[in-house]
């Protein structure tokens, strides 16, 4: 079943940089920006790939995905049974108690339709490319200094402070706070430290939200696109494979409410900028009038 292993088109473009390598390979600072404005310029030709959306699963494809479900614990590798979770990203099931004697539920009492993914299916960081993940390694381990395999607060603002002061420019108040709100945002467990596991999956979202969504929506799994086509469908009234504007934010907006009542209050964090965002929060309306 290949509904989502859409082929992308390679196409070449022009484009412009520094004949300089150092400026080239630099990350940019206010220094450095002046001189990309007066430094000589190259120019060639680069591969720039345009990915193409993933068809919508038909019936069979849906019965080939409930076929390729397996049987066998991801942990113990006995049989399914009913005290056994299905990650809803991909086929794999796991045993309630196993995934609660390894730590992945709080609980070892939750129904069978609890929300759970596999490990595998937890991991932005697959949906990154090479360059972009060893710059996240190289950074952790800029602000990992003292080789802990962590980082506590008061070293994490020394490092973006020394940063700041080799750029040429200073902590403020306000840099500061945002700097402190995004530490807690990467510390979960609120221990004033974050792990690599911590600050990789929140670099990596934070990398994700800027790419390119029809690239990204390459990688969801059948089981997602599942799930999108249903809810798709139930706005399609005239059965026309098209919604309008307002179909579509209702069909978002839907969506949004259901991750609001499984997430709880992880939802308010995580979630609700990207709501102001795209202008699908329905107080937003109600303050303009």
């Amino acid at each position: 079943m290949n509904i989502n292993k859409t082929p992308s088109i390679k196409k070449a473009v022009l484009i412009s940089r520094p004949i300089n390598k150092s400026l080239r390979d630099a990350s940019i600072s206010n220094k450095q920006a002046q001189k990309l404005r007066h430094a000589p310029t190259e120019r060639l030709w680069k591969e720039n790939k345009i990915y193409l959306l993933p068809m919508m699963p038909t019936d069979l494809d849906e019965k080939e995905a409930y076929l390729e479900k397996e049987y066998r614990c991801l942990y113990c590798d006995q049989l399914y049974d009913d005290q056994t979770l299905e990650c809803k990203i991909c086929c794999r099931v796991a045993h309630i108690d196993c995934l609660f004697r390894r730590g992945h539920l709080d609980t070892p009492t939750v129904s069978q339709k609890t929300d759970w993914s596999c490990s595998d299916c937890c991991d932005l960081s697959k949906c990154l490319q090479d360059d972009e993940m060893r710059r996240i390694i190289s950074n952790f381990d800029e602000l990992d200094f003292r080789k802990n395999c962590y980082v506590k607060f008061d070293d994490y603002i020394s490092v973006k402070r020394k940063l700041l002061e080799e750029n040429g420019d200073e902590m403020t108040e306000e840099k500061y706070l945002e700097e402190e709100r995004k530490f807690r945002h990467m510390d979960k467990n609120n221990f004033g430290s974050i792990t690599w596991n911590e600050y990789l999956q929140y670099e990596s979202a934070s990398l994700i939200a800027r790419k390119n969504k029809i690239e990204l929506s390459n990688n969801l799994k059948t089981k997602e696109l599942i799930k999108a086509k249903h809810l798709f469908l139930r706005f399609d009234n005239e059965k026309q494979l098209m919604i309008n504007k307002e179909d579509s934010k209702k069909c978002y907006m839907e969506y949004i409410q259901n991750l609001r009542s499984k997430l709880g209050p992880v939802f308010v964090e995580h979630i609700s900028q990207c709501i102001d965002m795209f202008g699908l929060n329905p107080l937003s309306d109600q303050k303009t009038k």
